[in-house]
């Protein structure tokens, strides 16, 4: 099980939650678009945006957020492709059982924390370099999914020289979670995210 603090928020008819996970939270359970069963099928302008550029990830990304520790990311966009619906949101103000004044309910009932099922798939569909640089610097290549390793024998040896770095296993990453069993809502940001 799962459990997040999260803010609950609106755009449209898109339910989605703001929240933070740490570095281990993410590689634990949040895996790579090319890992779904039918990523070979997916359309080219569905996929470009998805696809993981290691060089840039090894050159750019994992120094970075290894060696910068005043460096700030934007937040990661989740997919939670299954597990949403089984999802429990209960909201601060009913979690402390709180007598609040109207403006702080107002304030809090969107404040919770949320369940995701141990099922739950949870696909980055921005920050796939982020989180393979966070994938890499907990776990090294060995903790890096077959499916992204689909790269020339000189990036994985260039990859597999990277040092674990176990500090950062705490370290705080703001996410976005979005149901993604509602595809028309994730194509439509798939979209946005691709221009």
């Amino acid at each position: 099980m799962l459990k997040i603090i999260a803010q609950k928020a609106k755009m449209g008819t898109t339910d989605y939650y703001i929240a933070k996970m740490t570095a281990k939270d993410l590689t634990d359970n949040v895996n790579f678009a090319c890992e779904l069963p039918n990523w070979k099928e997916t359309p080219y302008e569905s996929r470009i945006q998805r696809e993981i550029d290691t060089q840039k990830v090894i050159d750019v990304i994992y120094p970075l957020f290894i060696q910068r520790k005043d460096s700030f990311w934007g937040s990661m966009i989740i997919s939670v492709m299954s597990g949403m619906s089984e999802r429990s949101f209960i909201s601060i103000k009913e979690y402390l059982k709180a007598d609040n004044t109207i403006e702080d309910q107002l304030m809090i009932d969107d404040v919770g924390i949320i369940t995701l099922s141990d099922d739950a798939n949870l696909i980055v569909i921005d920050g796939q370099h982020r989180l393979l640089a966070i994938k890499l610097a907990l776990h090294g290549i060995d903790g890096i999914p077959k499916a992204v390793l689909n790269m020339s024998e000189e990036m994985e040896r260039e990859m597999g020289k990277i040092p674990i770095d176990h500090e950062i296993e705490y370290e705080e990453i703001s996410v976005v979670l979005v149901d993604g069993s509602n595809r028309k809502s994730i194509q439509n940001l798939e979209f946005h995210l691709s221009r």
